[in-house]
Parts: structure tokens; C-alpha cells; sequence
């Protein structure tokens, strides 16, 4: 299990009329996003209490590393 993808903080990354906006470029990762994969196997309690145990270890391990994801849900969390 991994966390964390290479990601470059580009501060004038897009423009939006006329001005710059700082974005974060990251390369694309495939696979289920949480809501999907638990969509699938909701009636699998080992499926689902997989997902919690992971889910806590990486709100655990972020905390620890004083990490801040800043749009942690379930559509940024791939399975």
C-alpha cells in the first residue's frame, strides 16, 4: 500500500482571465476511487474493514509526517 504520488507545486501553473494560479501536477493514477469500490463490495465486511484499517493508518501515518492533503474524500482516495 502507498500513499503518495511525485507531485511538483507549479506556482503559476494555470490562467484564469488574465491571472496566474498556483496548481499541483501529479501524473494520473489508475484504479477505483473509494466510493466505487465500496459501492462493489459493501456486503464483504473483509473488503470494508480493509478500507477502514488503511483509510486510519494513512490519516494516521499523514498526521504523524505532518502532512495536510487539504481535499482528503472519496473521490481522490483510489483503491
Amino acid at each position: 500500500m502507498f500513499y503518495f504520488i511525485e507531485a511538483r507545486f507549479l506556482q503559476s501553473g494555470i490562467k484564469v482571465d488574465g491571472s496566474f494560479y498556483p496548481v499541483i501536477k501529479m501524473k494520473w493514477v489508475e484504479g477505483e476511487p473509494m466510493n466505487i469500490y465500496l459501492s462493489n463490495h459493501y456486503k464483504n465486511n473483509d473488503k470494508v474493514q480493509g478500507v477502514l484499517n488503511n483509510f486510519l493508518k494513512m490519516v494516521n501515518d499523514l498526521e504523524r509526517f505532518g502532512i495536510a492533503h487539504g481535499d482528503l474524500q472519496q473521490g481522490n482516495i483510489i483503491k
